[in-house]
């Protein structure tokens, strides 16, 4: 299907695209709105903005590539069984569910305001985005979470299940959640906390950059099956407490801190 002009697709039950989408221009926008489902079962490409507003499922089987504004709404959930998300900006208003590996590079902004999972844990979600990334829910049963993220990477929701979590050292990240559960997480920028929170990890937690507390009366709780690392300062915390099995290691000035507590 090629689209020569702006689109909206009003249908009372299913939409199905078997083959390629495409705009002609790269200009064009294409809006779904389906009382049941939307599949995209091949490629999309080419598009300024490309919008779901689905009750049901709506389904990515190929890539996307040349999208501006990618936005499901809501209503319903989102599956993406594809490689690659090539866009300009991409808000998931839905819960998400990955089929398979998923890399998503953006020129812009990344948000997922609902849920996000792997459909049997061994998925893998990488995030390249110019600006920011927003996991404004949860995060589970994924293999890995890499954020390659130019601005802000911010967790609202509690982390199960994850196997490797790595940020990048450009931009930072904020956490406003109570748990990640983890087998390892490395987080190369600097870290802010908004609320209580507690790390559990089946192996090493590394914080290469800066640790803090927004306001000051935030925890932080390591709770590591090997090591954990405190490359740079810790600030700005109510308490910091270790429960390592292997080394615990501070290599930046700790300041403003409550209660410092590691385990025997």
């Amino acid at each position: 299907v090629t689209i020569e002009q702006n689109l909206v697709i009003t249908a009372g039950n299913d939409v199905t695209f078997n083959a390629a989408v495409g705009g002609d221009a790269g200009t064009e926008t294409l809006t779904v709105n389906a009382g049941n489902h939307a599949t995209f079962g091949s490629t999309v490409d080419d598009l300024a903005s490309l919008t779901a507003n689905v009750t049901g499922v709506t389904r990515f089987d190929g890539n996307l590539s040349n999208i501006g504004a990618l936005t499901t709404n809501a209503a319903g959930s989102t599956v993406i069984s594809t490689a690659d998300l090539g866009v300009t900006g991409a808000t998931f208003n839905d819960a998400v569910t990955l089929e398979q590996n998923l890399v998503i590079t953006a020129g812009n902004d990344v948000t997922f305001d609902a849920a996000v999972s792997g459909d049997a844990g061994t998925e893998t979600l990488t995030v390249n985005a110019a600006n920011d990334l927003a996991f404004g829910s949860t995060v589970d049963d994924l293999a890995s979470l890499t954020a390659n993220v130019a601005g802000v990477t911010r967790f609202d929701g509690d982390l199960s299940n994850i196997g490797s979590l790595t940020t990048d050292a450009a931009g930072s990240t904020v956490i406003n959640t109570a748990a990640m559960g983890v087998t390892d997480a490395t987080f190369n920028d600097a870290v802010t906390l908004e609320q209580n929170l507690v790390v559990t990890a089946g192996s090493d937690v590394e914080f290469d950059a800066a640790v803090s507390g927004d306001a000051g009366t935030e925890t932080l709780t390591v709770n590591a099956a090997n090591d954990a690392t405190f490359g740079s300062t810790v600030d700005d915390l109510a308490a910091l407490t270790a429960n390592v099995a292997g080394v615990t290691r501070f290599d930046g000035d700790l300041s403003n801190i409550g209660t410092l507590t590691t385990n025997a």
